[in-house]
């Protein structure tokens, strides 16, 4: 999920919490699985990595390392000892938009057999009436692909509604307000989930076929992942780790709300675990060989270019010194981060349940750790040591009075919703450093808090029902009623 999709859901996956878990501090070591050449410890995570799952309550995690074909694996479950934590081999999690790379992966594919032209108008596959605009503004599958179609991302379409079959993706374009031009094609980068379920589309269209079949055939099955599946509602309860959002009190809940419906499959529907997660990114850079489905300058055209902040299905960043390709993904209940190093051979999966969990940072750190270096992000995230300086009060004319506080707990948000007599609550901040310069957020009425401007104490703020909360000068009087 990227930065502009925060508000989007946000209010829903906060409603879908049924019981809060308990901090906790009595979390599992890391167990692991070894196979091939890599020597024991290679899986265990790194302290930066332990810090943040238990700043953030991740209740579990599996990760999944291949590097030269060798491949170890690991799980870690906050409330149960090592024995009984979920299985990188065999728990399937939702992979969000992690589903993304191999959708892009399944054009690629077709257009490599000559079936689909990339940059082709969209309307040459898309003959529906409903699609008639796209072909007048001259829309391209590379564009969608891309995110520079210039269109408005859904607003109506429930991914969580259970009984919505995937022929309700199809079906949500006849109403004329579902595509709706923001910009022009082929402008800048604007993700939007809309983009590849038009791709989806596209993808069952060229070849007759479902959707999942199509991809599983394409995209899947030929790059060592059999048992993935594009939609969770194909695999069977037992073997899914159980999905958890943020509660009001800023901790992570079991959802019950989740599988997604399969309408989701194109833009985030993707279940399946670690190690076939990492062992479908190694067989992609297994480019050389002579029946790889995808030669290596194939896979090369699908990274972002110079300048460009998104390929077909991939960003960049370079970690040390090499470049990592990566997406990572987050939807009620899961987060997820694939990234690959194709200089070194190196592919690393990150599965949790925990829609908030920083899947991504936890992924780059990991690869950080196999190159030899360090991983800080793109601003350095602020040490728990330095959290106290971000306490105090913060003011807004109309909500009112908030406080912010350090404790055992991490920073915490105590806040008046009402005049005299006054109603006070609480809830905890959670350290999220994947996004700009980072953020904390928490839970306000069944929306989130955004707690942020970390690079300077005295000009930090809060959002808080996308009201901006500013900090209260030393001597203000105008909060004083506020206890607690």
């Amino acid at each position: 999920m990227r930065v502009n999709e925060r508000s989007a859901y946000a209010g829903l996956l906060l409603a879908t919490a049924v019981a809060t878990l308990g901090a906790g501090s009595g979390a599992t070591q890391p167990s692991a699985t070894l196979r091939g050449a890599m020597q024991p410890g290679t899986t265990e995570l790194p302290p930066t990595v332990l810090q943040l799952l238990d700043d953030q309550r991740v209740p579990a995690i599996t990760w999944a390392i291949v590097r030269d074909g060798a491949i170890a694996s690991g799980a870690r479950d906050r409330a149960l000892p090592a024995s009984a934590a979920p299985s990188a081999t065999a728990t399937f999690f939702h992979a969000a938009s992690v589903t993304k790379p191999v959708v892009a992966v399944t054009a690629m594919r077709l257009a490599r057999a000559g079936r689909l032209d990339l940059d082709a108008p969209v309307t040459r596959y898309l003959r529906e009436p409903a699609f008639t605009m796209l072909g007048e503004r001259g829309l391209t599958t590379r564009q969608l692909l891309q995110h520079r179609s210039g269109l408005k991302d859904f607003e109506r379409l429930d991914w969580l509604d259970p009984g919505r079959a995937a022929s309700a993706l199809r079906e949500a374009f006849n109403d004329p307000a579902t595509l709706a031009f923001e910009k022009a094609p082929g402008g800048d980068f604007a993700y939007a989930n809309l983009n590849y379920s038009l791709v989806g589309l596209v993808i069952e269209n060229v070849t007759g076929e479902p959707f999942a079949q199509s991809v599983a055939k394409l995209a899947l099955q030929p790059f060592g992942a059999p048992g993935a599946r594009l939609s969770c509602q194909d695999v069977a309860p037992s073997a899914l780790a159980a999905a958890h959002v943020l509660s009001s009190a800023g901790e992570s809940a079991r959802s019950s709300l989740l599988p997604f419906n399969r309408a989701h499959s194109p833009s985030g529907g993707l279940c399946i675990t670690a190690t076939e997660l990492a062992a479908w990114g190694a067989r992609l850079l297994a480019c050389e060989s002579d029946d790889a489905p995808l030669t290596c300058a194939e896979l090369e055209s699908m990274f972002p270019r110079a300048q460009e902040r998104y390929g077909l299905g991939w960003y960049d960043e370079p970690i040390g010194a090499e470049r990592a390709i990566w997406h990572d993904g987050s939807d009620a209940g899961y987060a997820a981060a694939l990234l690959l190093v194709p200089a070194r051979r190196l592919a690393i999966a990150v599965m949790t349940n925990f829609e908030f969990a920083s899947a991504g940072v936890m992924a780059k750190t990991l690869a950080a750790r196999e190159l030899g270096t360090r991983y800080a992000g793109k601003v350095e995230f602020p040490s728990r040591e330095r959290w106290p300086e971000y306490a105090g009060t913060y003011y807004h004319a109309e909500l009112r009075c908030a406080r912010v506080t350090a404790s055992e707990r991490g920073l915490e948000v105590l806040y008046q919703t009402s005049d005299f007599p006054y109603e006070l609550t609480r809830t905890r901040l959670m350290p999220k450093p994947e996004w700009d310069e980072g953020y904390f957020i928490g839970a306000f009425r069944g929306k989130l808090i955004w707690f942020g401007d970390l690079a300077e104490p005295t000009r930090s703020f809060l959002f808080m029902s996308s009201k901006k909360f500013v900090r209260e000068a030393a001597g203000s009087t105008r909060c004083d009623g506020l206890r607690g």
